[in-house]
């Protein structure tokens, strides 16, 4: 689901003049989430923010030709948007949401049965163990052949199940606006978007896996394709022979879990910590569900689902803070950096580095209560948040992405000290 342009600028007609014053779990069985209370709480104060006055009218929004909310402005001193904004609710009425205890699900051998196609010709079909933390683990590893003559595997292990096409993939795009490949704006002609996406949900439900509805997705031709190929090829990577045909196309989606009704932090993860230390007791490992599925005129030929959350228990409904406070929140942490330790400090350091915030999305963050580096199967705090995916370039031109948070119900700042790439 995308946040239409006509709730946008009657959210903006709303705010004109206004100004805002002062890894994995090792425990397979899921307990059951407790009812959540009727009463709603109202935070007890308002956000502050005296030196750092945002004003929605300094703001655009508009569609890019994707069709996908964008906002752009100067938010300070070197750092500007052109971001892509997801949110699930209108944002002029984003309603509540609780903070919840979660724990990582266990996929099991057996789970991978869901994922396996009738017309596969299965010619390996293994199971083995490895420790992790003590524990004794199994995953599987299932080699095939599709009715097309495309070779994959299917595997899983303790915290994700996926299937793969061998050599297929598409490349990261990051800022939304790069340019390092081509990029498609019109749809296929062998399915629309939302058909594409529609059978990738099918399939992750049948391995009950409940994807949230907010999705993003790239339009790969089939030149983008084989150029990513033949990279990957020039840095070492062993791929099979692939004979690259002008319209094999595939819409490469990312996605992730819907928890109560908004999706999970689809990005990488990273450390928070207490402003002091980066062993102190609040430093702590914020984690997301990061998913990927890649369709084709062939169907679904790559799906990864990488950590799923199971409830433990439920908070109590709380207020979600405006987008507009969130953003002038994350505005006064540039402008006002108090800990050399933390990410964005460091950052707005360096006079050379400019920053541009390519995406921003309300989400729930997991956020592990256990000790970094302890095998303790600490259960996750779901916290409802306002995500900012800022990009960061050198001077040699490499491209660094990192994370800003601001938690949806205190409308406080997270600090962070670095994103940890899965890529």
């Amino acid at each position: 689901m995308k946040l239409s342009l006509t709730s946008i600028l009657v959210l903006s007609l709303l705010f004109c003049g206004l100004l805002f014053t002062d890894g994995c779990s090792v425990d397979p069985d899921a307990a059951s989430g407790s009812e959540a209370s009727s009463d709603v709480s109202v935070p007890a104060s308002t956000i502050e923010i005296t030196d750092a006055r945002l004003n929605p009218q300094d703001f655009k929004i508009t569609e890019n030709a994707e069709g996908v909310p964008i906002i752009t402005g100067n938010l300070s001193n070197g750092v500007t948007l052109n971001a892509r904004l997801y949110c699930e609710r209108d944002l002029a009425e984003l309603g509540t949401a609780s903070i919840d205890s979660a724990k990582l699900r266990v996929f099991e051998p057996k789970d991978l049965d869901s994922l396996l196609q009738d017309s596969w010709t299965i010619s390996t079909d293994t199971v083995d163990t490895f420790e992790r933390n003590g524990v004794t683990l199994a995953y599987r590893t299932v080699l095939y052949e599709d009715g097309n003559q495309h070779r994959g595997s299917a595997i899983n292990t303790d915290c994700s199940i996926a299937i793969k096409q061998d050599g297929l993939a598409a490349p990261v795009r990051e800022p939304w606006f790069s340019e390092d490949f081509i990029w498609q704006s019109e749809d296929f002609s062998f399915a629309t978007p939302a058909d594409a996406f529609e059978m990738l949900r099918e399939l992750a439900d049948s391995c009950g896996v409940q994807l949230s509805s907010v999705y993003q997705i790239d339009r790969v031709p089939s030149e983008t394709l084989e150029a990513f190929y033949r990279l990957r090829i020039s840095y070492g990577e062993t791929l099979p022979e692939m004979e690259w045909a002008r319209d094999y196309n595939a819409y490469s989606i990312t996605m992730t879990q819907d928890w109560n009704g908004l999706p999970v932090n689809p990005s990488d993860l990273f450390i928070t910590f207490d402003g002091t230390s980066l062993e102190g007791e609040s430093s702590r490992i914020m984690n997301g569900s990061k998913m990927s599925g890649m369709v084709t005129a062939d169907g679904v030929q790559n799906m990864q689902i990488y950590n799923v959350y199971e409830p433990v228990s439920q908070g109590k409904e709380q207020v979600i803070v405006s987008f507009w406070e969130a953003l002038s929140v994350f505005r006064k942490h540039i402008d006002q950096p108090q800990y050399e330790l933390e990410t964005f400090y460091q950052l707005s350091e360096d006079p050379q580095r400019n920053l541009t915030i390519d995406q921003i999305e309300l989400c729930y963050v997991p956020i592990w209560q256990g000790d970094i580096g302890s095998a303790d199967p600490a259960p996750y705090d779901m916290i409802p948040c306002w995500t900012f995916r800022v990009v960061g370039y050198e001077k040699d031109g490499a491209v660094q992405i990192f994370s800003g948070v601001v938690n949806a119900i205190s409308g406080e700042y997270i600090l962070q000290t670095s994103n940890i790439s899965s890529t």
